[in-house]
């Protein structure tokens, strides 16, 4: 009777560690579906002799959020219904991507092997005006690719965007006569000088160090945007970082799905984008 539930024992733990090996297997399997997805669009652009993008971490985060909430939600479209990261620009925000030129890519579909649907994915984009568009987008310098998937179904994000400035931290403190920020940034390309202009006034002007980093402290008395210029000429600046202020919380860049799913049905309903 020992030796019958030694037995039984062994085969548990031997069963646990298959689902334990076939749930790792799972996860490297949507590693790779992404890595191809962007070596695919890399190769396309290589093709038409545009530069190539930069594989960003953080675009790749909110991307696959956003996959795994329309698969969790059976939804397949830009607009998101949770409120909170409805549009794409809502999603970056949250992210605090501040950058005015984004384009966002969409796919579905079934299948199992990585290099097939991966493929399926961008030659699907390509065959599209307008995600081809997106993809060829000579402006873009960055990308992220997030994957999720049910069984045999496999749902795309992909985020596009042309990122000049680089916000490494932002602080916002509610102060008596507004808020005082804290800005820390750095160029990713472009003139290594510029302005801050609040509410459209010019405020501040910058400049970075040899590394490309720039700090700045800056008082607002009330809401509005805070945007990053840089020089293009005299009295010319060129303009593509802007930020709300205040800005959404970082860590509601992308409402978890547990949390999400849990939240009272009014709290849902609620209309919050007034606050970001």
């Amino acid at each position: 009777m020992v030796f019958a539930q030694d037995s039984i024992k062994k085969k548990c733990r031997s069963l646990l560690a298959l689902v334990l090996v076939v749930g790792s297997v799972r996860a490297q399997t949507v590693g790779e579906v992404e890595d191809l997805v962007y070596r695919a669009t890399c190769h396309q652009r290589q093709k038409y002799s545009l530069r190539q993008l930069e594989q960003d971490a953080l675009l790749s985060e909110i991307a696959r959020g956003h996959s795994e909430e329309m698969l969790t939600l059976s939804y397949f479209s830009h607009k998101s219904p949770n409120q909170l990261c409805e549009t794409v620009r809502d999603r970056l925000r949250f992210g605090h991507r501040f950058s005015l030129t984004w384009a966002e890519n969409l796919h579905k579909c079934d299948g199992y092997d990585a290099n097939v649907i991966a493929r399926q994915a961008v030659d699907c984009w390509m065959a599209s005006p307008e995600h081809r568009h997106n993809l060829l987008n000579r402006s873009f310098n960055r990308v992220g690719v997030g994957v999720a998937h049910r069984n045999q179904t496999y749902l795309f994000t992909q985020l596009l965007s042309y990122e000049t400035i680089a916000i490494d931290s932002l602080i916002v403190v509610p102060a008596p006569s507004g808020y005082q920020i804290e800005v820390r940034a750095r160029v990713v390309e472009g003139p290594d000088q510029g302005s801050f202009f609040v509410n459209g006034l010019r405020r501040l002007d910058w400049k970075a160090d040899a590394s490309g980093c720039f700090c700045a402290q800056i008082q607002m008395q009330q809401p509005g945007l805070l945007e990053i210029g840089q020089a293009a000429g005299t009295r010319l600046w060129q303009v593509e970082t802007s930020i709300p202020i205040p800005p959404p919380e970082m860590h509601l860049k992308h409402v978890s799905l547990p949390e999400m799913l849990a939240m009272p049905s009014w709290l849902q309903s609620l209309d919050l984008t007034a606050l970001l």
